[in-house]
């Protein structure tokens, strides 16, 4: 019956596709190109609410994970850094031969 989501997949199913109810036609492009040139460093970093990470930022964060998903991607554990009001997580290929 097709490949079993993981817990994390169907949250971020969820919260993505509040994401993309409310978007413009360019912001899928926009946020693949900027996923590709984050990938080549290695890290991905997104600023979010400055008073911590609401649920417009969890639908985004989520959007951007599953985006990256169907680039070839993947993106690790968001890191919240209160200071500096951003996100951040490893982004790495994902590995083709699994």
């Amino acid at each position: 019956y097709g490949n079993p989501i993981s817990e994390q997949e169907a949250i971020d199913r969820e919260y993505s596709s509040r994401f993309w109810a409310n978007q413009p036609p360019n912001t899928h492009q926009q946020m693949e190109e900027a996923i590709q040139r984050v990938a080549e460093q290695g890290n991905f970093g997104l600023a979010v609410d400055k008073s911590g990470i609401t649920e417009k930022d969890k639908e985004k964060l989520s959007a951007y994970r599953l985006l990256a998903k169907e680039l070839g991607y993947e993106i690790g554990k968001f890191y919240f850094h209160a200071n500096a009001h951003t996100v951040t997580a490893e982004i790495r290929m994902l590995d083709k031969t699994a």
